[in-house]
């Protein structure tokens, strides 16, 4: 009896050692599988990743250079399919869009979105897994196209809404270099001759062009004006943002040595950052001083009897930019954008006040002269302007003014491409 009962327990033993095994076997199956599968989940994850980056780098650069929305979804796919994943094989998706259908920059034109999902099956895991393993995958590229500021005409008007858009009331004056409007273009001034320039630019408005038969103006090279034409955004509205002239921005990071970056922002406290004394009930006025380097004013700027240094001044200001300026060119060291004159500030058609009203007498400016959300007026007599006008508005009343378009001190740059998610 006793006998029978050792056997009978050695049997029950038996039995569950078996079940601890089968068990053991289990979860051994399970760490191989969570090795094993998992690792090969891991590189698929890494190489759909690359792809992903490296399609939205080859369709964002169509963005840049093309514009064209098939050839931006076919160098994407291209791209993808040359890491070795293509759309509708092997269980793999490949999705290029253009804007982003998702995340914070969808429906942004400037960016390029990519989505590439992937399967695999699995093998050890499957004693707890039974399904595919999947992975999916995402890049966001931005563009920042490229600028060629050869063709820019000396003044740009890039409202659509306000009347006067480019108006030049002066008289006996010329303009070299074209002009272009997005609304109108008004001359109430006469005796003015209007020249295309070497590239041959025309005065050009989408809508109309006021030129009274009395005012004798001349256009030459070539000589008529163009309506009708298309919209004109902005070729500025990537590259000069008001932020990177503040502290910490990038122009402001590459203007060297540092001693040509002023920035003002504060003028109660003596020991607070970026004080000036001149900086006050958040005006600037800065009279009877030299300035040389870039100025970036966080407030309006009011200009009387100010001279430049030997490597000249810009003035960015996230105000007014108003007074009378002697002869004074763009800051053309180390850090150089080409701007004499920047104004964030935004002004309804000019009403108000403009956002960039200075005057001259016999004298000359040198620079870009920016006021991409307001008006610029200029005014004074024998005043010569040697650059760039882009605004929403444009005035010219100086008489015997001279526009001569130096698009060159508008710096290019090739297209920028970067992955931005």
């Amino acid at each position: 009896m006793q006998i029978f009962k050792a056997l009978k327990r050695t049997q029950m033993q038996s039995g569950q050692a078996i079940v601890m095994m089968a068990l053991a076997m289990i979860a051994l199956l399970g760490i191989t599988g969570l090795a094993v599968d998992g690792g090969g989940l891991f590189f698929l994850q890494r190489d759909a990743q690359n792809a992903s980056d490296a399609a939205v780098i080859a369709a964002t650069y169509a963005l840049c250079t093309k514009g064209d929305s098939a050839e931006i979804v076919s160098a994407g796919v291209a791209a993808a399919n040359a890491n070795g994943f293509y759309d509708g094989k092997d269980g793999r998706t490949v999705s290029v869009t253009n804007p982003p259908a998702n995340g914070d920059k969808a429906g942004n034109p400037s960016y390029v979105e990519v989505d590439i999902s992937a399967t695999k099956p699995a093998y050890f895991i499957q004693v707890v897994y039974h399904g595919p393993l999947k992975v999916s995958t995402r890049a966001v590229g931005y563009c920042l196209p490229p600028l060629d500021p050869s063709h820019i005409p000396g003044i740009v008007g890039l409202s659509q809404t306000c009347t006067n858009v480019v108006q030049w009331s002066g008289s006996t004056g010329s303009i070299t270099g074209g002009i272009f409007s997005n609304n109108d273009v008004q001359f109430s001034g006469s005796d003015n001759t209007i020249d295309g320039g070497g590239q041959s630019i025309p005065v050009e408005a989408v809508n109309h062009i006021d030129n009274p038969s009395s005012g004798n103006n001349v256009y030459t090279n070539p000589t008529t004006s163009n309506t009708g034409v298309a919209v004109m955004t902005n070729p500025l509205a990537q590259t000069y943002l008001i932020g990177d002239y503040a502290p910490g921005g990038s122009v402001a990071a590459a203007v060297q040595p540092q001693t040509y970056y002023h920035a003002i922002e504060q003028g109660s406290v003596s020991t607070a950052d970026y004080y000036d004394a001149d900086f006050k009930n958040g005006g600037w006025s800065p009279d009877g001083r030299t300035l040389e380097g870039v100025y970036y004013v966080a407030g309006d700027v009011s200009l009387n009897n100010i001279s430049a240094g030997p490597k000249g001044v810009t003035i960015v200001a996230t105000g007014q930019i108003k007074g009378n300026a002697p002869a004074v060119s763009y800051y053309s060291g180390t850090g150089s954008t080409g701007v004499l004159f920047f104004s964030n500030q935004t002004d309804n058609c000019g009403n108000g006040g403009s956002a960039i009203d200075v005057s001259g007498n016999n004298t000359q400016w040198h620079g870009l002269v920016y006021a991409p959300t307001g008006n610029v007026k200029v005014s004074g007599s024998t005043l010569t302007l040697i650059g760039v006008i882009i605004a929403q508005q444009a005035q010219m009343s100086a008489s015997q003014m001279i526009l001569i378009a130096d698009p060159s001190v508008i710096p290019p740059h090739p297209p920028l491409v970067k992955i931005a998610e």
